[in-house]
């Protein structure tokens, strides 16, 4: 039971990372960016590179040393992203921009693969934290680590929407920008700053990954960013609460139907687009989601004037 545990913690934690990404890339340019995932795969390769110099240093400062360039590398990388694919073509058709984000996703994955030496095959990602084991139960330390960061990452940047004035910026931008730059906000600004911090998150995590698996293939962020998505709109697209939630849930099924159906993880694919398809018919907006009145206004924020992202 603690091993089933830990698996669905440590899926849930990744899929809620890139969940709580989905919902603000909605929330700020009403995008549903499939080329979150390849952030996450920028990450671990941002890490790679950096890791064959950090082999005399201690596990902890290694580890700092390449999340912090994971992180600074894909933030950029969301900022350079949205100047330069999504900002001149802002407020036109949803599908263009998803199109648009397919694009994106395209170039980033295949350009990894012929750029990186050898891309196309799968690479060893080395673990600081290699042979280190809680006492109990005997947990990789690595493992336990990621949850941990992954968990305190994701809430912290649905804390910093919900709770700051950098939130209520971007919060503004994304229910009106005319209005939000009527009232002296700065639209391009708030943008960027949006997709640096999905970005970065995804990146974040993408670091975790390789150091808990222990390999990175220049796809990963193609699966793992479907099921990031599949997350939030189980949760609730409109909602960063939505993302975890949406994140661990979809681990569950995920992680419980690989283990005890017939067929083992044959399943998991049809058990997680199948919870996917099942809640959005249940429910459109997903579970935390919000009904939205035909003037746009949802019932939330016309109870205590506030917008979710």
């Amino acid at each position: 039971m603690p091993d089933w545990l830990l698996d669905v913690l440590l899926l849930g934690s990744f899929y809620a990372a890139l969940g709580v990404g989905f919902s603000l890339y909605f929330g700020a340019l009403r995008l549903i960016n499939l080329a979150h995932g390849e952030s996450l795969t920028m990450g671990a390769f941002a890490a790679l590179a950096v890791s064959g110099l950090l082999g005399g240093l201690p596990g902890p400062i290694a580890a700092a040393i390449m999340l912090s360039v994971a992180v600074a590398v894909t933030g950029a990388l969301g900022a350079v992203v949205e100047v330069v694919a999504f900002r001149g073509i802002r407020g036109r058709q949803p599908f263009v921009l998803l199109l648009t984000s397919v694009a994106v996703s395209i170039i980033l994955r295949e350009g990894l693969a012929v750029m990186w030496p050898n891309g196309a095959n799968p690479h060893p990602f080395p673990d600081p934290f290699e042979g280190l084991y809680l006492a109990w139960p005997g947990i990789r330390v690595s493992k336990a680590l990621t949850v941990i960061l992954l968990v305190v990452a994701s809430i912290s940047v649905v804390l910093i929407v919900m709770r700051t004035a950098l939130g209520r910026k971007l919060r503004a931008v994304a229910q009106d920008p005319t209005a939000a730059a009527l009232m002296g906000i700065n639209v391009d600004r708030s943008m960027v700053i949006a997709f640096a911090l999905a970005s970065s998150l995804a990146g974040f995590a993408g670091c975790l990954h390789g150091m808990c698996y222990g390999m990175v293939r220049y796809d990963i962020g193609l699966g793992l960013g479907l099921r990031g998505f599949a997350a939030a709109a189980i949760g609730g697209i409109h909602s960063s609460y939505g993302g975890l939630l949406g994140g661990f849930l979809l681990a569950l099924f995920e992680i419980t139907a690989g283990r005890w159906l017939p067929g083992g993880s044959l399943w998991r694919d049809v058990v997680v687009f199948g919870l996917l398809i099942g809640t959005l018919a249940w429910r459109p907006q997903g579970i935390l989601g919000m009904f939205r009145h035909e003037s746009g206004v949802s019932w939330a924020r016309r109870r205590d004037g506030k917008s979710v992202l």
